[in-house]
């Protein structure tokens, strides 16, 4: 048995002198256990140092871990974690201390995960990667000197995601004429660009100019942000058919130059589809089915690209022909 001194962390923030013990196995000589004490002892001298690491995992989480990615994070991305603490604490080791979460004890963590609940794949590298962050914050702030316990885990064998659902042109156009304005107007957006839910709710009229979309900010619950990737910040191209809804409900608001597109504040996109929407719709599978029926080898997509293609040679049609009559313009004044 294995006892020292050391500093403990008390919830108050003041610090407690106590002595713990340790079991080191049996051994068959004296030097054998004396060589693992001493090495066990090394161990315990460096963490000493840092009385942090004697925290319970569950404790540097609450206190240390959430009030640091509050101002750094995105509040979907927070929301997600939170989502994901919650929902698997009983299977969290929580009251081990930092220092002594191995690699063996995040293997086993997605073990007893993947057994009770049967997550996907997708579940599980998102389980690792919030315990990785986790660990990493535990270094970056000096809690902690050893490798990440979560870099060397392996994911335990487990079902692929779900097959997903994309909407078919047919589909989009058949809602399209269903839906009052407004809602064929939103629709239409998702549809002809692909962008995200948060994207639309927080378009603005000003947003839409010289048949371009820009994507300045979007929108998750209450929160107003940046989009989610620099490229989200692209804009969009507004083929013909999107342009001519926009028109008319552009019309039907009183040709607004600016403010927000589909109403007086951000659109409340989590309840959009159920009233605007479903009632209308016989077959609703979200709005991520119209991103994917933005992607290849959809033929949503395929519409898309060939009249994105047309109108761009369109423009440049219309650019070269423009030039030519500049130049013919400026050789007759020099004449």
């Amino acid at each position: 048995m294995l006892r020292w001194w050391e500093t403990q962390v008390l919830p108050d923030g003041t610090e407690k002198l106590i002595r713990p013990s340790k079991s080191l196995g049996v051994f068959r000589t004296k030097k054998e256990a004396r060589a693992a004490g001493d090495e066990e002892m090394r161990k315990i001298n460096i963490t000493i140092q840092r009385p942090q690491s004697g925290m319970s995992l569950t404790k540097f989480v609450d206190q240390n871990y959430f009030p640091h990615i509050e101002t750094r994070l995105r509040p979907s991305t927070i929301h997600g974690y939170k989502r994901l603490w919650s929902d698997y604490k009983a299977f969290w080791p929580g009251e081990m201390k930092l220092r002594e979460f191995r690699t063996l004890d995040g293997d086993r963590t997605l073990d007893r995960i993947h057994a009770a609940k049967g997550v996907s794949k997708n579940t599980l590298k998102n389980i690792k990667s919030f315990l990785s962050a986790v660990f990493k914050h535990a270094r970056r702030t000096g809690v902690l000197d050893s490798a990440n316990p979560m870099q060397d885990v392996s994911l335990p064998k487990s079902r692929g995601a779900k097959n997903t659902y994309a909407y078919s042109l047919e589909e989009v156009t058949a809602m399209l004429i269903r839906l009052p304005l407004r809602s064929a107007a939103v629709i239409a957006v998702a549809a002809f660009t692909g962008l995200r839910k948060g994207e639309i709710a927080a378009l603005r009229w000003d947003n839409y100019r010289e048949g371009l979309l820009y994507v300045e900010q979007s929108k998750w619950r209450v929160h107003l942000d940046d989009p989610k990737t620099d490229k989200s910040k692209s804009p969009v191209p507004v083929i013909s058919p999107l342009a001519k809804i926009l028109e008319r409900w552009r019309r039907a608001m009183g040709n607004p130059e600016c403010g927000w597109m589909f109403g007086s504040g951000p659109l409340d996109a989590d309840n959009f589809d159920d009233r605007p929407v479903k009632p209308f719709i016989d077959n609703w599978h979200g709005w991520h089915a119209f991103r994917r029926a933005c992607r290849p080898p959809s033929i949503v997509w395929v519409c898309l690209t060939r009249t994105r293609s047309r109108s761009s040679d369109t423009r440049i049609s219309e650019r070269r022909r423009s030039r030519t009559s500049g130049q013919s313009r400026l050789t007759r004044s020099q004449r």
